[in-house]
């Protein structure tokens, strides 16, 4: 099942009905549909779609050219030793597909790895022979890091060659329920924060069971796929040391508090280095920094927040990787109590607002909601989710998860704690954004429509 992504197959389909040569680079962690995005943009077009393995060099020759022999049809082809890398990137442009030719090399990352001159050859071959013949070139891969490095770097080979790059991010929220038809808002929040809008661990959850016993049977018990599938990933992206490093990095960040000094504290270690493993988490695109705002003084950032990014991984670092001993030793019913006694508060929560800073931003650049310039979260004691701030107003939101619909007593809570916190400018405008998974009651729907300091998202 192909979801959503419609987003960016426009965006790769305009690129290509560009009348000249074009490269593009697509990033994203592994399970995030990279490889069904591709397939799906080259399908009924003239394509090479070569996934590179971490093989050495001469094994990555010998299967780019029988694939190329494949989509030729070409047995002679096929039989032929061609030991070099300039030939073999030039084929795809010389083979008269008829229309414009699509070359994705997926995994591109192990190329480099494997040849530290691949992409100056393909530079070369790029300069020499695909951009006058008018192809289209995808790089793809997994490793962010390494691609980046690689590809977009001043230092890499093919800087200002690379005509675009694309981020591929989990499926958003307002697709998710693709995965589940009829089911209620309040119950797909928990499976997106789970799963992390991710396609393949989505479809390993039924909705018409408890989310406990769901949990129990795809997570908890180690013969599942998804008890080991977050270790895997990550020692698949990160080397050896790095990975015994930084994996306890992680679990510290998704323990609890977010900021340095407790993340520090709980990894026993002094702040300078683990802000380093945290800064190289971020290259890796594995944590995300954030800046909340403060409520003594709108104007000045608290102390940094460190998150990690992906919904899933966050779920696997709390709950099962500090518990692997005890579910190895079949207590699994213990880990669950516990999961459950702390799901709302210690991981649902934290993700629904994350969401909903996202669709703060993204409202506002749509111009339906007023935008700002810094969506972030709010420390005054958990009364407020996020806060918003522009030059010319204040944005302050609840983010309530209830199978209840929120009312005038939501909007009066909100209104009560937001109206506490001075602005930088008296002259600002304040805005109230409710957001709440349960809907709104229909006088609250009514105040909004006619207040337009008054928000409300479902």
């Amino acid at each position: 099942m192909f979801v959503d992504r419609i987003t960016e197959l426009n965006t790769l389909t305009r690129i290509y009905r560009q009348s000249h040569s074009c490269m593009v680079v697509v990033h994203g962690r592994r399970r995030r549909g990279k490889t069904s995005l591709l397939r799906e943009f080259v399908r009924n077009k003239p394509a090479v779609y070569y996934v590179a393995s971490r093989e050495n060099a001469e094994a990555n020759k010998a299967a780019f050219r029988r694939t190329v022999a494949d989509v030729a049809g070409s047995p002679l082809l096929r039989d032929a030793v061609i030991r070099r890398w300039e030939p073999l990137l030039a084929l795809p442009a010389t083979l008269c597909l008829g229309r414009k030719p699509v070359l994705v090399l997926d995994e591109a990352e192990n190329l480099g790895l494997a040849d530290p001159d691949f992409f100056s050859v393909l530079r070369y071959v790029w300069d020499t022979v695909l951009a006058p013949a008018n192809i289209m070139v995808i790089l793809c891969g997994s490793d962010v890091r390494a691609l980046r490095e690689l590809t977009l770097s001043e230092s890499s080979p093919l800087c200002g060659v690379v005509h675009a790059e694309m981020a591929l991010d989990p499926i958003p929220f307002r697709k998710f329920g693709s995965f589940y038809p009829g089911t209620e808002t309040h119950e797909l929040l928990s499976l997106y924060s789970i799963t992390g809008g991710i396609p393949l661990y989505a479809r390993r959850f039924q909705p018409n069971m408890p989310l406990a016993a769901m949990i129990a049977r795809h997570i908890l018990e180690p013969s599942s796929f998804l008890y080991s599938e977050p270790e895997s990933l990550l020692r698949s992206e990160l080397a050896e040391e790095e990975f015994r490093d930084l994996l306890p990095v992680l679990a510290a960040a998704a323990a609890g508090p977010g900021d340095l000094k407790s993340i520090a504290a709980r990894l026993r270690q002094p702040p300078g280095q683990t802000l380093a493993f945290l800064e190289d988490l971020m290259e890796a695109d594995l944590i995300q920094c954030l800046h909340p705002l403060r409520a003594e003084s709108l104007a000045d950032s608290g102390s940094a927040l460190y998150e990690v990014k992906d919904g899933f991984l966050r779920f696997w670092l709390r709950y099962i990787y500090p518990h692997r001993s005890v579910l190895e030793f079949g207590r699994s019913e213990m880990v669950l109590s516990q999961i459950m006694d702390d799901f709302h508060r210690g991981h649902l929560q934290p993700v629904y607002e994350e969401m909903c800073r996202q669709e703060t931003r993204e409202l506002g650049e749509a111009g339906i909601w007023p935008e700002m310039q810094q969506v972030s979260p709010l420390q005054d004691g958990g009364r407020i989710s996020l806060a918003g701030l522009s030059e010319d107003a204040a944005l302050f939101g609840s983010c309530r998860i209830s199978p209840q619909r929120a009312d005038r007593h939501t909007l009066e809570s909100l209104q009560e704690a937001a109206d506490q916190i001075p602005l930088p400018d008296p002259s600002m405008g304040r805005y109230y954004a409710l957001f709440s998974s349960g809907g709104f009651s229909a006088d609250l729907e009514a105040l909004a429509d006619s207040d337009p300091h008054i928000l409300l998202s479902h």
